[in-house]
């Protein structure tokens, strides 16, 4: 009976207390301080907190309703308690029952305290959302009034646009700018109001932002007072409640000045550019002189090294010739000469036979050869192996120059035996005596292009040299074999004289007469030697006859008129007798 009355008690407070609570819950309570969202969290956490607060707010109602429910339910049981005076007096009208009133007192107690603590608990939830709207709010108040400031004292042209097209809202300077007051503006359409191009090009840019929700910016041209002005203007999208574009704002930035100095520094662009453009159009034609002038200047030199080395050739040839004292030894060294000194790679003299095939007999060579002249078979013929330079120099008696052996269709049946020699370029040089070419110098270089007219017309004369030489050398031989010749008949005829009783004298045609020649047999007629009488020019004289030298000396007239004179006297031998 006791625990039957403490519960009753304790039901009777709780009843008591809990309206209590919910009635604290629902009246003013003690806020508490919540962080305030930055302004930049915008018109979409305004919408989302309205939304997610309507859904709370419903939640809570519920559960406050069944609350209350429970709440008069458990009053009825209270009553139907206090009618009977006790829960056995309660229990004996249900006593066909399975529930009992404390139990079922019991059971609605814990269902109205779980649901009261969940209610105040989403209550106190729904609190902290309301305080956090209240600083939402509060924020977003204090950044519109900031950037409405910022606006204001801004020196852009800032407008909003509705999708009407009218005017919601322009700064002061813009309303300067336009020369009218800001409420005569706003409301009114921006194509009427607004200078043409302040809010782009045309209608279509703004509703471009409407329709795509995304920003524009643009560079447009505009006119104020007569003044065209460039405007750099951006479009921005402005999002109601419902997170769709309700306006556009738009910032239009005079850019004149930029334009002017961007066009400015282009055309000082074009002007560098133009300049440079010339400059280098005036470096590449120096370039081009210069390249020409040292390109010039390489093949002056590239000339003048091959008229050293070809006058160095002939220079040094002229000491072979010089020295020379028979033909294969001047042909050895003109050869040997072309290669050392003139620094070729080969050379070699060729003489031209008058066979059936006329063939070009090489007599002489120096310098890298290796089988070359046996490898190759020469001709002067005017056929296919008279068609090389050395034949064709002999044919025509003038030089025969390839440039480029790999290159002239002359030279293809030797090509590939020179190619295996290094040899790039050839002249053939016609040898000749008197109008006939009997020969050819052949000279082969390393190097393309190597024999310029210059180089050809030196090494020429050089051939022209070895000719001489080659003609001079055969003339002495010619001389010494008549010499030899005029020898053996001197000595043939000293015998015939000697043999005879006749004495040979010259004297001179003066006026002392001496004997110049005396033959050898005056030693056996006359007892003198030829060296006594010649030593001394009275010698002859003073041994004639005193009887028949006045006669002698006047008939010596007579060999200077005529030539020949025959007369006779007597003259002393060594003996003192007269013959």
């Amino acid at each position: 009976m006791a625990n039957l009355v403490n519960t009753r008690e304790l039901t009777r407070k709780w009843l008591l207390r809990t309206p209590a609570l919910v009635r604290a819950r629902l009246g003013i309570t003690k806020k508490r301080k919540v962080k305030k969202p930055s302004a930049g969290t915008g018109l979409r956490y305004r919408i989302k907190f309205q939304i997610r607060t309507r859904q709370k707010s419903g939640i809570v109602v519920r559960d406050l309703v069944i609350v209350f429910i429970i709440f008069a339910v458990m009053l009825v049981l209270t009553s139907v308690l206090d009618m009977h005076g006790s829960f056995e007096a309660a229990s004996l009208e249900l006593k066909g029952s399975p529930v009992q009133y404390d139990e079922i007192i019991v059971a609605l107690a814990v269902t109205a305290a779980a649901l009261s603590a969940f209610a105040v608990r989403r209550w106190r939830e729904l609190e902290t959302e309301i305080d956090e709207r209240l600083g939402v709010e509060d924020a977003l108040s204090e950044s519109e009034e900031r950037y409405r400031t910022l606006a204001e004292a801004d020196q852009d042209f800032i407008f909003i646009l509705g999708r009407d097209g009218h005017i919601r809202y322009v700064n002061s300077y813009a309303a300067r700018q336009l020369e009218m007051p800001p409420a005569r503006i706003v409301g009114q359409p921006a194509e009427e109001i607004l200078p043409a191009g302040l809010a782009g090009k045309d209608r279509l840019d703004l509703m471009h932002v409407f329709d795509e929700a995304q920003p524009l910016r643009l560079e447009t041209s505009a006119v104020f007072d007569g003044r065209e002005a460039w405007l750099s203007t951006a479009l921005v999208p402005v999002f109601n409640e419902e997170g769709k574009v309700g306006s556009v704002l738009g910032i239009a930035r005079d850019i004149t000045e930029r334009k002017l100095a961007e066009d400015e520094l282009r055309r000082a662009h074009d002007i560098l550019e133009e300049t440079v453009a010339q400059r280098t159009a005036e470096l590449e034609r120096v370039n081009e002189t210069l390249k020409n002038e040292l390109e010039q200047k390489r093949k002056a030199e590239e000339k003048l090294r091959a008229a050293n080395r070809a006058l160095r050739a002939s220079t040094a040839s002229h000491h072979a010739l010089l020295d020379a004292v028979a033909e294969p030894e001047l042909l050895r060294d003109i050869c040997r000469v072309v290669v050392e000194v003139g620094g070729y790679r080969f050379a070699w003299v060729g003489f031209a036979e008058n066979d059936a095939e006329k063939t070009i007999r090489p007599v002489a060579s120096a310098g890298y050869e290796k089988g070359f002249l046996e490898s190759v078979r020469m001709s002067w013929a005017d056929a296919s192996p008279g068609q090389g330079p050395g034949g064709e120099a002999i044919r025509t008696g003038e030089p025969s120059v390839v440039r480029d052996i790999d290159q002239d269709r002359g030279y293809f049946s030797w090509r590939r035996q020179a190619r295996r020699r290094s040899y790039a370029s050839t002249v053939a040089l016609p040898l000749k005596a008197n109008g006939e070419t009997f020969g050819v110098l052949n000279i082969y270089a390393a190097q393309k292009d190597a024999f310029d007219d210059e180089e050809v017309k030196l090494l020429g004369d050089m051939a022209g040299d070895l000719s001489y030489g080659l003609g001079a050398l055969k003339t002495k031989g010619e001389r010494d074999n008549q010499a030899v010749a005029l020898k053996r008949s001197g000595e043939q005829l000293s015998l015939l004289l000697e043999s005879l009783p006749i004495i040979f004298y010259k004297s001179k045609a003066d006026s002392d007469f001496g004997v110049q020649y005396v033959s050898d047999n005056v030693r056996v007629l006359a007892g003198y030697t030829p060296d006594q009488i010649v030593a001394d020019s009275s010698f002859w004289v003073d041994r004639i006859h005193p009887d028949d030298a006045p006669r002698i000396f006047e008939d010596q007239g007579e060999v200077f008129d005529g030539g020949l004179h025959e007369h006779e006297y007597r003259w002393r031998t060594a003996g003192g007798a007269y013959k």
